[in-house]
């Protein structure tokens, strides 16, 4: 199951990899460099701040110990909604 939804990531990510490659010259010209640089340093910062604090660590934890964080995240969620 997870081969299957890392080559579902993987391929999404090779579809947005195209897609920046493609759209790139267009908003450099209608932008400029600085500006798309920037935009592009402010969205690998928040991926990084993103990685670093939200996604939980899962190294050696097996499939089925990551999927059970989840649920208890998700059933904590549901507690804490005002009613």
């Amino acid at each position: 199951m997870s081969s299957v939804i890392g080559g579902i990531v993987q391929a999404f990510g090779y579809e947005l990899m195209f897609l920046i490659i493609k759209i790139y010259p267009s908003f450099v010209l209608t932008f400029g460099v600085k500006c798309v640089w920037s935009i592009f340093t402010v969205f690998s910062f928040l991926s990084a701040l993103f990685g670093a604090f939200i996604l939980p660590e899962t190294k050696g934890k097996s499939l089925n110990d990551v999927l059970a964080s989840f649920e208890s995240r998700k059933k904590s969620m549901k507690n804490n909604l005002p009613l």
